[in-house]
């Protein structure tokens, strides 16, 4: 396969910088993440204009400038750490995950349906650390998988995949019916089905109120949930500080089989984006609020 200058361009940044911070304790990776972080705050001065305007659309009044810039700030370094996370996810063994990140005590419920041959969907939207979620969620013994991830660069899509792979996530090909029967498969053997539900979608949506607008949300994590039978936690991960998570645990979201089909997809979606919207609101500054595809864009 030919690849594009650009794409070779960008998968070289991405193996550059993964090479960089590769080499650095935990620790100093993040602190170099911060730095990197403050100089695309500047760099991408048209981007952090947008993402003002996004928190200033859903808040109001409800901040003052200095909160809204404050927000979009650490949102900008959350996402940037995030990645760092993700450059350092073969490093981090269970005994580091213990002392970098705090679990409730949901999270042993789910692990022991999990030895109990039980499956469960984790809905994680794009919080704090969510590829730091996975990995600690796997070091700690959750046999976790999820869809492959879809780039416009499969260079980077394939290197992005092999990142999470390396501390033993399981993936399967987003987009066609094997990957479907794929999925309730894992979940009937006991496995942990991770999805972010938080992305606008054009097909295979349901229109559902969030942050004061309409979002077009995927309703894909409740076709599995009800065709399995299993329930959808919502997982809510926060970043502390620099080098420290939590991962909070919303109680489950259960499909309904005395309602019909569609019913009950919109049911669990709906209620499901009604809780995130809700952390949200409690913490905007550790939510993403750059992504291309803004939630709230009509279709």
């Amino acid at each position: 396969m030919k690849y594009r200058l650009k794409h070779i361009t960008e998968y070289a940044i991405l193996r550059g910088l993964a090479g960089m911070f590769r080499v650095l304790s935990y620790e100093h990776a993040t602190a170099l993440g911060c730095k990197l972080a403050d100089m695309l705050h500047i760099v991408m001065r048209k981007r952090v204009i947008e993402a003002e305007r996004r928190i200033r659309s859903v808040f109001g009044e409800s901040f003052s400038e200095t909160d809204i810039k404050r927000i979009a700030y650490l949102s900008l370094r959350n996402f940037i750490l995030c990645y760092v996370d993700l450059f350092m996810a073969d490093r981090i063994t269970p005994e580091k995950a213990r002392q970098i990140c705090t679990l409730d005590d949901m999270f042993w419920k789910i692990l022991a349906r999990s030895q109990q041959g039980e499956g469960t969907i984790i809905a994680a939207p794009h919080m704090g650390s969510w590829e730091m979620a996975i990995t600690i969620a796997r070091a700690h013994g959750l046999p976790i998988f999820s869809l492959a991830a879809g780039q416009h660069n499969p260079l980077v899509t394939a290197y992005i995949n092999k990142l999470r792979s390396a501390p033993g996530l399981e993936t399967v090909l987003r987009g066609n019916e094997t990957g479907i029967q794929q999925i309730i498969s894992l979940l009937k053997q006991g496995k942990a089905f991770a999805i972010m539900p938080d992305v606008r979608m054009r097909q295979h949506c349901i229109p559902v109120d969030f942050l004061g607008g309409k979002a077009h949300i995927g309703y894909g994590m409740a076709v599995f949930a009800r065709r399995a039978r299993v329930p959808v936690f919502i997982c809510i991960p926060k970043r502390s500080n620099l080098t420290h998570h939590n991962l909070e645990f919303l109680p489950p979201v259960m499909p309904d089989n005395s309602l019909d089909f569609t019913s009950d997809i919109t049911r669990i979606t709906t209620t499901i984006m009604q809780l995130i919207e809700k952390e949200i609101r409690k913490a905007p500054e550790q939510w993403f609020w750059y992504n291309r595809r803004w939630i709230l864009d009509p279709l």
